[in-house]
This record gives C-alpha cells, structure tokens and sequence, in this order.
C-alpha cells in the first residue's frame, strides 16, 4: 500500500512497497553467478571511496515520486538509468512512473520487487518526458511511444540478491541495487555517518543504493542510498543504509535484485541535456 509521510520540510511523499506472498523468484541469484568478494575485499572497496555512488550521480540523479505509490519504479528506473551510462551510453532520464504503471495492476496501491525486475528486463523504461512523475496508468500518456522507448532501454544481468555478501559484493564491482527498507518517521533523519534510522517494520518502500562507502562509526560499509523524494529528504536525497538496521529485516520479506547492464533495441531516445 502507498503510506504517506511527511518530510521535515512538510512535504507530503508516498512509499508503495506491497511485500509478496513467498520469497521465490524466477532469477538467478547474485550469490551463484555474480563476483563475490570477501570481507576485507568489500571493506576495502567501501574505505577507498572509489566506488561511491555520489561522486558520479549528483543532485540531478535523484527522482521524485511525490504522493504516489510509485517507489518501487523510480528505484528500478533509476538503477537502470546509472547502469546505461556506466556501460558508458549517453543519459537518459528515464520515467519511474512508466514502470510503476506496468505493474501496479491499476491501482496507485503500490507494487512488489520482483514484478519491476521482471519488467525491467521484458518490457524496458520509457523516458520522464514522455511519462511524467504522475502519468502513473496507461491511459494517462501515449502508450505506443512509450512502449518503443521502453523497448530500447532494458535491464540485462539482473540477479536476485538474497545475503548480505551478496549485495555489498555486487555495489563493490559496480551493480546498481533496487532493496526494501521500512520507511517512518525515524527514516527521516541521518546520523553523523549520513545514515538513516532504521525503521520497525517488513519493508514498505523501494529505494536504491548506487555504490558504497564505509561507516566509521559502525566499522562496516554501509549502502550507498538513493531515495526518490526529491532533494528536501536526508542528504539531498541521499541516505545511508546498513544492513544489520535496513536490510536484516526486509530481506526476510522481499527478494532484493541487482542491475549491472543494459540491452537496447535499436536507436536509444535523445541524450538527456
């Protein structure tokens, strides 16, 4: 369901993560295909800085669903977005309402994980400016141009990730993630180390971390984070996220995914400017 908070700044945003019935899922899992490191090949990678997702993404990467229930979009969205320039394409903004509107069954209720992964890689992302934040149905914008947008920007190399070796292996060698964190009012502030208050619950909101960097005060890596609440939330739309905190629990009821490439379809829609 779309649960609505209030930002410090008294702006209204939404969540929508619907948790699924069971926890299987048709992808292949990180842990059996995607590069594994160590312990102290991860804390490495974290202590470095190298592989921070916010020295690359700024201000201009961070999406904002505003009121709707359309989280679990704009995270996969935007991973796919980093992952298109990381494979070294122009950028392309693409519309996390436009995959909202694929898997929310009609209704601004919210959506699951593994349904935007699936999404991802099948039908692809049409662009922000031909499916804008609140087009979140079909009927709202014009379907067959969206859909050949979408056809030229998909997910390829997604891998469902179920451990926490898992998803700080793969932020280490450059996977985007899309992962379930428990939105409330403690998510609302950051620590000295910029991360989040975890919130007491199963996971009711999609985000993504697009790298890592270590937490002193915790002495481990921490998820680099990316909210899409636009920039009066955290760090500028920034967050940190710890496993033992964010993910233990969420993970418990959600099949976070990983997204390391792209596949296109023929000529890629206008560079965004």
């Amino acid at each position: 369901m779309n649960t609505i908070l209030t930002l410090p700044d008294g702006t209204a945003v939404g969540t929508g993560l619907q948790t699924p019935a069971s926890l299987s899922t048709a992808f292949p899992l990180y842990e059996d295909a995607g590069p594994m490191l160590t312990d102290a090949q991860i804390a490495d990678a974290a202590k470095s800085g190298a592989m921070r997702g916010k020295g690359r993404f700024g201000d201009d990467w961070v999406g904002n669903q505003r009121d709707k229930g359309s989280c679990n979009g704009w995270a996969g969205a935007k991973s796919l977005q980093r992952a298109r320039v990381r494979r070294g394409l122009p950028r392309v903004n693409l519309s996390g309402a436009y995959l909202y509107s694929l898997i929310n069954g009609g209704s601004d209720n919210g959506s699951m994980l593994d349904a935007g992964m699936a999404a991802i890689q099948s039908r692809g992302i049409a662009t922000e400016e031909t499916v804008p934040w609140d087009r979140i149905y079909p009927s709202l914008y014009d379907r067959a141009k969206a859909d050949a947008e979408a056809s030229k920007n998909k997910g390829f190399e997604c891998y469902a990730v179920r451990s926490r070796q898992a998803l700080f292996s793969a932020l280490a060698v450059g996977f985007d993630c899309v992962v379930a964190v428990h939105a409330d009012n403690g998510f609302m502030a950051l620590d000295s180390d910029g991360v989040a208050g975890g919130g007491n619950g199963p996971g009711n909101h999609a985000v993504l971390c697009d790298g890592l960097y270590w937490s002193a005060r915790r002495g481990r890596p921490v998820g680099d984070g990316v909210n899409s609440w636009g920039l009066s939330y955290g760090d500028r739309g920034r967050m940190g996220l710890d496993w033992n905190a964010h993910f233990a629990p969420t993970t418990q009821y959600h099949v976070f995914y990983a997204i390391r490439s792209t596949t296109d379809g023929g000529d890629s829609p206008p560079a965004a400017t």
